[in-house]
């Protein structure tokens, strides 16, 4: 009984040093995003080919100068559980301009085979992260399969 007491003032009197904390550093804001033309996606399923279905997706974005983007996330819904599961894409280096401009880059994603079907609709996410590892908020967009 004593000692879970000690354990948890001592985890508690850890955890009080301010010193070893990190504010938050500028997060990208996302204006707009878009994927393919029509929300539809340009693979050919038909083909038997297999793999994944390219999907390239634009984000507009706007981010204090001087930090910078260098991953995207996009999460299917229904991969692999109801939430799904994040696909990191590394980008190169995207620095934003400030809070009053807008910056676009392109995220050469795409949907993993693991869902892929024919006709099928997907709703997925997108955040972007900063070189620093500070996330923007989830934007959602569809896509259709034919």
């Amino acid at each position: 009984m004593l000692r879970p007491l000690v354990l948890s003032l001592v985890l508690l009197a850890a955890c009080n040093d301010s010193k070893e904390y990190n504010p938050p550093g500028p997060v990208p804001q996302i204006q707009s995003a878009t994927g393919p033309t029509g929300a539809v996606a340009t693979c050919n399923l038909a083909d038997g080919g297999g793999g994944n279905c390219p999907l390239e997706v634009k984000v507009t974005f706007r981010l204090a100068e001087g930090s910078f983007i260098s991953r995207a996330i996009l999460t299917f819904a229904g991969d692999q559980d109801d939430d799904g599961v994040d696909h990191a894409y590394v980008l190169p280096p995207t620095y934003g301009l400030g809070a009053a401009t807008d910056v676009t880059v392109t995220i050469p994603a795409a949907i993993p085979a693991t869902i892929l079907r024919p006709g099928a609709l997907y709703t997925y996410s997108v955040r972007l992260l900063t070189g620093a590892g500070d996330t923007s908020q989830s934007t959602f967009l569809s896509v259709t399969v034919p």
